[in-house]
């Protein structure tokens, strides 16, 4: 075993380097392409968190808007009532006024 080793020493040798150097760019492609993977996971997390939290503001400014909505409605319903109110009163006045002139300046 000793002798052949000796007499290819230089084979020994270029296999040896060859393995190293395939082991070395084999090591370096998987940590490349490890590096890209974990790269592209943290892009696509920030992502996703991006898209939740554009959807919270979106639900959050729903909900905003609907509550305007129902403070325009309530607003709404108070002022058709308060115009109708007078509008009541303003029928009474001139019925009162055709009636009985006096009726309709006390009013």
């Amino acid at each position: 075993m000793n002798t052949w080793l000796q007499q290819h020493s230089m084979f020994v040798l270029i296999l040896l380097t060859a393995t190293s150097a395939t082991f070395l760019v084999l090591s370096v492609v998987f940590l490349v392409l490890w590096i890209r993977a974990a790269r592209e996971r943290r892009r696509q997390y920030f992502a996703r968190v991006d898209a939740e939290r554009d959807n919270l503001d979106l639900e959050a400014s729903l909900q905003e808007q609907l509550g305007k909505l129902r403070i325009v409605r309530e607003l709404h319903e108070v002022v058709v009532h308060s115009v109708s109110t007078i509008i009541s009163q303003a029928d009474g006045a001139q019925y009162a006024a055709t009636a009985d002139a006096g009726a309709a300046v006390r009013a």
